[in-house]
């Protein structure tokens, strides 16, 4: 699939018609899995003593598998919170990429894609009448502001870099920056503030001057403390004077504040390019408007779906928005394991000491005193969990910063640690008092005679 037509074919041609392999692999695992683990426990039981579990005694045996309990709980605690520390940076995520300013405003714009070469205009000059026409006949829509073409869009997938020569700098590669061949109204269709100089305009043709536009941040990067205006930058071949400068963009990443250089799309003809088209209304009466817009330009162009530029530039994240959502269910499920987990082994300790319990009470013992002392059996029994845990989870974090997986967030982010660990206590201590509760309401004289 091409470059420049990728976010298209993401939002249009999603299959999501179950694989019958992976369907099948699936349910392998699922039954593999639930024969081994319960195989063991199944096999351990056909070698039970039966004259020592008749005894007294054989009730106290089992040490080991009681052992073997607890680090398994200890385990899934630990796993849970590793999950959900991870759902919560990448909720945290989630929150700051909304706030992060872009330096463009998406909302209320639209795009759609063309690409003349494929159209049958085979030379620039009849493109270049077709693109005007194109602009001229979107520009008459009803409640329409903006219009203008460009080779790509910021925070699309669809970034260009190069390696300009600003004037005064050695051509030697050491300069990197971003570039994109756009039309006139293109700062103004996706608002992006001109903060010196002029926008390009029709007069910057073939037949004039070179020109260029560049961001706040190459100006002061190639020309620090001097006038940008009137310097000279070659990109792509094109040696341009500098006539421009615009507010920064985030282009390729919302982490990252890129480079640009901009030049003129009336003197460096693309045939394929994006169409954006600012415009009040809906998306249900935008779109059908700009298609019948470019049918009347020529009935024979393709027509490909017209999209908000809110949805594309939410690509930047989507592997974010995927991770929140996975490590939320899967981290749910994990607690979910943890408490069946916590309520087992504490509801198996609480039977086997049933008659300490009740000597604790007959000795006068407060009933409050046996509850937390169960509680705190319970919690004790996770903190192996929460430690080796809370070390993987701050590891994880420290590797998903690296990997640009964060945005804004710390890896060892204090909200998120304290909330994941106060649910963690309360799902531990919900499950350790139901055990609990049942335990210190038996009267002594039952519980002492219990076997």
């Amino acid at each position: 699939m091409p470059i420049e037509a990728w976010p298209v074919a993401i939002a249009t041609d999603i299959d999501l018609t179950p694989d019958p392999v992976a369907l099948a692999f699936g349910l392998g695992v699922a039954l593999l899995t639930g024969l081994v683990f319960g195989l063991v426990p199944a096999l351990r039981a056909t070698r039970i003593d039966v004259v020592s579990s008749l005894k007294e005694e054989g009730g106290r045996r089992g040490g080991y598998s009681v052992r073997l309990q607890r680090v398994f709980v200890a385990g899934q605690v630990g796993v849970s919170m590793v999950l959900l520390v991870a759902a919560g940076l990448f909720v945290r995520t989630l929150q700051e990429a909304s706030q992060v300013e872009t330096g463009f405003e998406p909302r209320g714009a639209y795009m759609t894609q063309l690409d003349l070469s494929r159209e049958g205009y085979a030379n620039a000059e009849e493109g270049r009448l077709v693109q005007a026409a194109l602009i001229e006949r979107l520009g008459r829509l009803p409640g329409v502001t903006d219009v203008a073409l460009s080779l790509g869009l910021p925070l699309n997938g669809r970034s260009r870099g190069s390696t300009p020569i600003p004037e005064g700098w050695a051509p030697d590669g050491s300069f990197f920056s971003d570039y994109n061949v756009v039309s006139p109204g293109y700062f103004a269709t996706l608002r992006i503030p001109l903060l010196q100089g002029r926008d390009f305009s029709t007069a910057d043709n073939p037949g004039s001057d070179a020109v260029a536009i560049v961001s706040q941040k190459f100006a002061v990067e190639a020309w620090p403390g001097e006038e940008p205006l009137g310097r000279r930058v070659r990109i792509e071949g094109v040696s341009g004077t500098v006539v421009g400068v615009v507010s920064d963009v985030k282009n390729r990443s919302l982490n990252r504040t890129d480079m640009f250089v901009y030049l003129p799309l009336g003197q460096v003809y693309r045939a394929a390019t994006q169409v954006v088209v600012r415009a009040s209304g809906g998306s249900a009466t935008v779109a059908p408007a700009i298609r019948t817009a470019i049918l009347d330009v020529d009935p024979s162009l393709s027509l490909t779906p017209v999209l908000s530029l809110e949805l594309l530039s939410g690509f930047d994240i989507s592997a974010q928005r995927l991770a929140a959502g996975l490590t939320t269910s899967l981290g749910a499920l994990a607690l979910l394991l943890v408490g069946i987990g916590v309520y087992g082994v504490v509801a198996l300790t609480v039977t086997r000491r049933t008659k300490e319990i009740g000597l604790r009470l007959a000795l006068g013992a407060d009933r409050g005193a046996v509850l937390a002392m169960i509680v705190g059996d319970g919690l004790r029994l996770v903190l192996p969990g929460f430690v080796v845990g809370g070390v993987a989870a701050m590891a994880l974090g420290y590797v998903l910063v690296i990997s640009d997986a964060l945005l804004g967030v710390s890896p060892i982010d204090p909200a998120t640690l304290l909330a994941v660990a106060v649910i963690l206590v309360g799902v531990v201590v919900l499950a350790s008092v139901v055990p609990a509760r049942r335990a210190s309401s038996v009267h002594p004289t039952v519980a002492l005679r219990a076997e």
